[in-house]
């Protein structure tokens, strides 16, 4: 059974840079995202795929409007959209592979496609909550990013039911 100083539950970037410094200050760490790719919704739909495509379409515009004011003439420029989205699939690709590098380097362990946490005493299953990990009451569980609750209210397969318990310090 695996034991944890702490659970972190979301990988996005209030997440994982939690889960780093935690790790970088000793404790044994677990990440629980409930996406099978980390990086939150910043990393995989919202800020960094934007941002990706704006910078695009910035280009783009101003080969159009404004290259012509600095000498230089573009004849047949074209938008080839599919490129621009592939361009924002490389982008985001290669900036999960590195938050999961850094969780591998700093010994993290992660747990994707998980449903919620229970943590503590105090835990209480709500509704359309489905505890995968039963945490030991000392353990401590920080929980990133902006939703609590799972996004399907179905219960997760019995074979991905897990226990974590905290480490015991020697």
């Amino acid at each position: 059974m695996e034991k944890y100083d702490l659970v972190v539950i979301g990988s996005g970037p209030g997440g994982y840079v939690a889960a780093i410094r935690a790790a970088q200050l000793g404790l044994s760490v677990a990440l629980v995202e409930r996406y099978p790719a980390l990086g939150g919704t910043c990393l995989n739909v919202g800020c960094i795929p934007s941002k990706a495509l704006l910078d695009s379409s910035e280009k783009y515009y101003q080969a159009r409007k404004h290259f012509a004011e600095e000498g230089i003439a573009i004849t047949g420029l074209t938008l080839h959209w599919e490129k621009m989205l592939a361009r924002k699939a490389a982008v985001v690709k290669q900036t999960v592979g590195g938050v999961e590098y850094l969780m591998k380097k700093n010994r993290i362990a992660v747990f994707s496609r998980a449903w919620a946490v229970c943590l503590g005493q105090r835990s209480r299953r709500r509704r359309g909550a489905y505890p995968l990990w039963q945490a030991h009451p000392d353990c401590y569980g920080l929980q990133a990013g902006s939703a609590a609750r799972p996004a399907h209210r179905q219960e997760a397969p019995h074979h991905l039911h897990r226990s974590v318990e905290p480490a015991r310090s020697a």
